[in-house]
């Protein structure tokens, strides 16, 4: 099933996403790659919730320990920030719905990630992050 083949979301479409990510979840680690990755049915249903096309995504919520991203994206109250990844993630923190509440109650563990990742060598992005939100 490809994203843009979904034009309207549906009870099938729904069971199939669900199958998809049971699949998935029983995949090791290894199998499973990076979070974010292409090949996850949940950067896929990511990207249906953010397009409008799933209209709750509250139903793949038990799926969400399988990404951090995910989790992150979908999740943000739930969110454990310890898997917060700074260079993958960093651009995410320029949506105004990531700097809400639950941004500013773990402002200083990523304060510290960003910090700690520019002291090891980030990127422009992570920079630019850390002195426009963080500094």
């Amino acid at each position: 099933m490809r994203e843009e083949s979904i034009l309207c979301y549906s009870d099938e479409i729904e069971q199939a996403l669900l199958d998809r990510c049971q699949r998935f979840s029983k995949l090791s680690d290894e199998q499973r790659g990076e979070s974010g990755s292409i090949y996850s049915p949940l950067t896929h249903i990511l990207r249906l919730w953010r397009n409008g096309k799933i209209p709750q995504i509250e139903i793949f919520h038990k799926y969400k320990w399988l990404d951090p991203w995910f989790s992150f994206v979908c999740f943000l109250d739930k969110f454990d920030y310890a898997d917060f990844e700074v260079d993958a993630w960093c651009t995410w923190l320029d949506e105004e719905m990531y700097r809400g509440d639950a941004f500013d109650r773990k402002r200083e563990l990523l304060k510290y990630k960003y910090w700690k990742a520019m002291d090891e060598g980030a990127g422009e992005e992570v920079r630019r992050i850390y002195y426009k939100y963080l500094e």
